[in-house]
């Protein structure tokens, strides 16, 4: 895997998107490798699988972010929920962890950050985001792995998460070649 220094730089891009503005450019982010954006802009997630750190960092003011939680998740990448209280992890080793971090969201002092649930899968490669979506107003995420090959290839599924504490993959999306079928005329591809 590969990770840097989590260097976070922050531009504006509401002059002119053609002649972005550094604003920041801070090594706030431990060390990383994908993000994750709360929808109200005020926080960056940077996610590191290789050093096992989360980092929710303060952006309101973009000349000066500052961290305001480290965690220690394998988190590849990551999506956080409209309201900014929930962080779906896709962790390398971990599968989906779903976390509550609304006193992140509400800049508690000290905030503390509570698992809601973890969920692996049997054919997990390497989990790298969690989107969350609503179908006819029920909650989903969509979880896209990496790599891997025969019954380990990367895919999707979609996960149901109408009890944040019990996720379930309820479908598994995969292209025809990755159908176990098919597994002998595509095992010699290089």
């Amino acid at each position: 895997l590969t990770t840097n220094v989590g260097i976070v730089d922050i531009y504006d891009v509401s002059g002119d998107c053609r002649h972005p503005v550094l604003m920041s450019s801070t090594p706030v982010g431990v060390l990383g490798h994908e993000s994750g954006m709360a929808p109200d802009g005020r926080t960056f997630y940077s996610a590191s699988p290789s050093s096992e750190t989360l980092v929710a960092i303060d952006i309101s003011n973009p000349s000066l972010p500052h961290p305001l939680w480290i965690g220690n998740y394998d988190s590849h990448g990551l999506s956080i929920s409209d309201d900014g209280n929930r962080a779906y992890v896709a962790g390398v080793d971990s599968g989906l962890i779903i976390l509550d971090v609304s006193e992140v969201q509400a800049r508690r002092p000290i905030p503390t950050v509570r698992e809601v649930a973890r969920l692996q899968w049997e054919s997990m490669s390497i989990p790298q985001n969690a989107i969350p979506i609503s179908i006819d107003g029920h909650p989903y995420l969509v979880e896209i792995d990496e790599f891997g090959g025969q019954s380990r290839v990367g895919a999707g599924r979609i996960i149901d998460i109408a009890d944040e504490t019990r996720p379930r993959v309820i479908s598994n999306l995969r292209l025809e070649v990755h159908q176990p079928e098919n597994f002998e005329a595509q095992a010699n591809d290089a």
